[in-house]
Order: C-alpha cells, then structure tokens, then sequence
C-alpha cells in the first residue's frame, strides 16, 4: 500500500482559503514586535546607501525574501550592518514614514516599533536628534496614513550595565515616554544572563516606562525563569523556549504574561530546531493557554510581512477564525497604548471585527 510523501511547510501554506487570507487582510491589527532597523525595504536600503556612499556586501532586493540564516548570530551582522545606513535624523524619520505606509497596505492601525538606541552611542545622530526624527515620523503617520505608532528603546544585552542604567536616565529626562512607550532589552542571548541589565530595567519602570525584554529564543527555559523573577517585565518578546518547561509554560499562561511571538522570523534564525514552521510550538502555546500576539520582527530581513506570518500560521496549525480575531485582538489589550488609546483601539476593532465577520459568514 503506497503512502503520501509528508506534506511540505509550502504545500500546507497554501492551504490557508481565500475566506482566510480575506479575514486577517481586513481586520485591523496590531503589531507589537517589529524592529525599525530590520524593517527598511529594499527601495530605502539602496537610497541609503546611495546617500552615504556605502557599497553594500549585499543585494538589499534578495534580502528581504531570506528564509534563513546559518543562526542568529548571522542575522545580528547583517542586522547591525543595517544599523549603520541610519547615519541622520532625516533617516530615521523616513523610516518611520516607510512603516506607516507599510502599515496602511496590511490595515495594521496601531504599530510598537522597536529601535536600538545602544547602536548609535559612539557614532550617528545624537540621541536628542534621533527622538526628534522618531516624534515627527510618529505624527506624520497619524497625519498622512491614520496610523498610530509608539516605540520601544532596545537595550542590546550587550551593553555595559553603567551605560544602559545612563541611558534610562537620559530618555527619562529627554520627556519621550510621550511616545517612546516602553523600554526593553534584545540582542545575542547565549553570551548573557538576561539579569545583566536588572538595574536599567527597573529604573525604566520607575520613570514609568513599560518593560519588556527579548528572552528564550536563543537561549533555553532557566534564563526565562531568571528574567522574569529578576526583571520587572509585563510582557515577553520571544519567550517560546519555555515550551520545554511545562512548569514555566503553566507559570506563563497563569500570570498571562503576553507573547509577541514571530514565527516566521524563528524558523529563519533558528534553522537547526525549527527546520519547518511545522516544528514551531505555536499550537502547544496557544494549546497551554499562553497570551500569544503574531508579529513579523524584521519583515525587511526575512520573507514574510504580519499578514503572511497570520495566513502561514493558520494553514500550518490549522487555526480557526475565533483563534485568529481572539489573537489579533490580544495584541491591542497587550499593547504598551495609553489607556485613552488602547480603549479607542479595541473600541474600533470590536466594532469592525463583528461586521467583517458578518460579511464573510
């Protein structure tokens, strides 16, 4: 008796109906886990280049339809290589802007966009100037493309504890928790605890920052436990690694910890444990009753924007609608927004999630 070969990740992709591809095209969404630099598309990458004469030791029109790297530590070259196009205020801004329009064409209403100021202290635009150019992207998204943006300051793990704990200080007394909403931690992971950084983290908190941090990717279940017994996180980027602790899982989903997970972008850095989305936990998360958001990390680095990371994850874990509305309206109650905000967004998507659904029944 001849048996089927086992399906392919590319033939359970397509699986994913038009009823389905249709609903999360139109819900409006939000996306909690996208970093600006890993963002830039291919048009604004040459530019860049163009402007400050770098040649580039890549194709920026390939780049971005990457579906692996040898490991993360791969991604983190390329990525800081990126950092480095970022050499003026008038970049960053543009980027922003970028990420608006980008924002439009998925119908995604609400963006926390993630950048990396730790990059940029011993050279490029002053911190001063990179809020600034971050304040006036910010307001001509809402102006141009109705979309709100806020942003998280990423601490890469890296840095030295002293610098970290100044830099806290300086957002604090530059008045950005307006819009810089939040303050978190990324990074290589295997090279350090996630307690490196304790200090600056909770100092963030204390100026009424929001905490989050980048934990269990790379790195396994106890550095997990670590952070969140020694940081004052209120959500976990990442964090997926804590499948292999039932324990720390049913920790996780009992504090409703919210998830920013990123499939695609796992199964892109990570190619050695998850050969194939198949092999991603995203069902057992959900299964365990984990607080999971879906977000496309650096959607200018690998293939896959937030609506293919839904469409994908759906056809591959056979996902039903009330699973897809119930996650995408997790990101907007998990949301760093203002409460005025966050109220006003989950206002509009109730509203507009019951008459999309309505139309497709």
């Amino acid at each position: 008796m001849q048996t089927s070969p086992p399906e392919t990740d590319a033939v359970t992709e397509h699986r994913a109906s038009m009823s389905t591809r249709s609903l999360v095209s139109q819900l409006p969404k939000a996306e909690l886990h996208i970093h600006l630099e890993g963002s830039i598309q291919a048009q604004r990458l040459e530019h860049l280049a163009r402007r400050h004469g770098v040649a580039l030791s890549f194709d920026p029109w390939t780049l971005g339809a990457r579906t692996v790297y040898a490991d993360l530590g791969e991604f983190l070259e390329l990525f800081t290589v990126v950092c480095g196009l970022l050499r003026t205020a008038e970049d960053f801004e543009a980027v922003v802007v970028d990420l608006g329009a980008d924002a439009v064409r998925q119908n995604i209403v609400y963006r926390e966009v993630m950048f990396t100021p730790t990059y940029y202290l011993s050279g490029g635009p002053a911190l001063r100037d990179i809020l600034a150019a971050l304040r006036s992207g910010r307001a001509r998204c809402l102006r141009e493309h109705g979309v709100l943006i806020n942003f998280i300051a990423d601490i890469d793990r890296g840095t030295d504890p002293a610098v970290a704990l100044d830099l806290v200080h300086r957002l604090a007394e530059m008045d950005a928790s307006e819009f810089v909403r939040g303050i978190g931690m990324d990074g290589a992971e295997r090279e350090t605890p996630p307690g490196r950084l304790r200090q600056a983290l909770h100092a963030a908190l204390a100026f009424g920052f929001r905490v989050t941090s980048h934990i269990g990717s790379d790195e396994g279940p106890a550095a997990i436990r670590q952070a969140i017994t020694e940081l004052p996180l209120e959500r976990i980027d990442h964090g997926i690694r804590c499948i292999e602790d039932p324990a720390l899982l049913a920790h996780i989903a009992e504090r409703r910890y919210p998830m920013t997970v990123c499939p695609l972008s796992n199964v892109a850095v990570d190619p050695g444990r998850y050969p194939r989305l198949a092999a991603h936990p995203l069902r057992r998360l959900l299964d365990a009753g984990a607080r999971v958001t879906l977000n496309s990390d650096d959607p200018g680095m690998f293939a896959g924007d937030l609506i293919e990371v839904f469409t994908r994850s759906a056809a591959q874990f056979d996902m039903t609608d009330d699973e897809l509305v119930g996650i995408a309206r997790t990101a907007f109650e998990a949301s760093f927004a203002l409460p005025p905000e966050r109220d006003a967004l989950l206002d509009r998507f109730d509203r507009e999630s019951r008459a999309l659904r309505a139309t497709l029944a």
